[in-house]
């Protein structure tokens, strides 16, 4: 007796169905991992600007002074300026760190300023990978909410990515960007004063890096 042709292609059809549904629930999670749930980048973009807020850059605060941006080896890549009548230079022992800038010392002798701190520190390759990682470790482990990202660039023409978080009441901030070759710097800042980290003389900062 001859099989029943109806009996045999049932399972195959069923499978067939099945497959096709897990192939378009497959193709949908893929869109969603690679756009929907994806965070947007350019929430931020566009020129720094000369900042707001704070005290005003020298004269009348201090005078402005240039350093050296160097790689790991201490080789010089460019250039940074500040106001040393408001910035403190310290060069943190760290390895890695360029320099320290800390506006506490101005704070201490006036109280309406919201203290401030850039730290600087050497990277290498594509510039926005860092930036991303560390708001990503500081969102992970210590409790950091990540605002706000994209491209900026400053009044030299450097393009920096940058990431916005904060904790509480405390402002954090990355902008990275690479400066000659394949080298570049990430500037760390950090404020427990809300709008600190666009202060003037922050936007000093990032405006004067150079090659």
């Amino acid at each position: 007796m001859a099989p029943d042709a109806s009996i045999s292609r049932a399972p195959h059809a069923r499978a067939h169905r099945h497959a096709t549904a897990l192939a378009v629930l497959l193709a949908a999670l893929a869109l969603l991992a690679a756009g929907g749930c994806a965070p947007e980048e350019d929430e931020l973009s566009g020129p720094f600007g000369p900042g707001s807020g704070g005290a005003p850059v020298a004269p009348p605060v201090g005078t402005v002074q240039d350093e050296d941006l160097v790689n790991s080896s201490g080789d010089p890549i460019g250039q940074v300026s500040y106001d040393d009548g408001y910035f403190t230079l310290a060069v943190a022992p760290a390895p890695g760190i360029m320099m320290t800038l800390d506006n506490a010392a101005y704070v201490a002798g006036n109280p309406t300023e919201g203290p401030v701190q850039l730290v600087l520190v050497t990277i290498a390759g594509r510039p926005d990978t860092p930036c991303r990682f560390q708001a990503a470790v500081q969102a992970r482990d210590a409790g950091y909410t990540i605002d706000a990202s994209g491209d900026r660039t400053n009044a030299r023409g450097l393009e920096f990515h940058q990431v916005n978080l904060h904790r509480g009441a405390t402002e954090q901030r990355f902008w990275c960007a690479r400066v000659r070759a394949n080298t570049g710097v990430l500037i760390n800042g950090l404020s427990p004063t809300p709008g600190a980290l666009s202060y003037r003389q922050v936007h000093t900062v990032l405006n004067s890096v150079r090659p």
